[in-house]
């Protein structure tokens, strides 16, 4: 099974229809997501900025389908949030539903 994994930073006003779009997007795409509230630190070379943020995931069993949606989502994210980048992450894992 195909994962995939995006973090949404939380600091920017319209930050709540953003994460609409991409659970949506999940939704229709991969049939469902995982969304859990975390917390990162980055240094943006002259200090440390702490942030909330928004850990998505989902899952399906063709990688090439995840990797078009997560790259989707980071699209929508970057444009809608004014971020230069964001975070995906891509794994391949033996899942079951039991």
């Amino acid at each position: 099974m195909a994962r995939g994994m995006l973090i949404i930073p939380t600091t920017n006003e319209q930050v709540s229809e953003t994460i609409n779009r991409v659970e949506s997007t999940l939704i229709d795409r991969l049939g469902g997501y995982t969304k859990n509230k975390g917390e990162g630190a980055w240094d943006d070379g002259e200090r440390v900025i702490e942030e909330d943020n928004r850990v998505i995931f989902g899952s399906h069993p063709d990688r090439d389908t995840v990797k078009d949606t997560f790259e989707l989502c980071a699209g929508i994210v970057k444009e809608e949030l004014d971020e230069d980048v964001v975070m995906v992450e891509y794994t391949e894992s033996e899942v079951e539903m039991i």
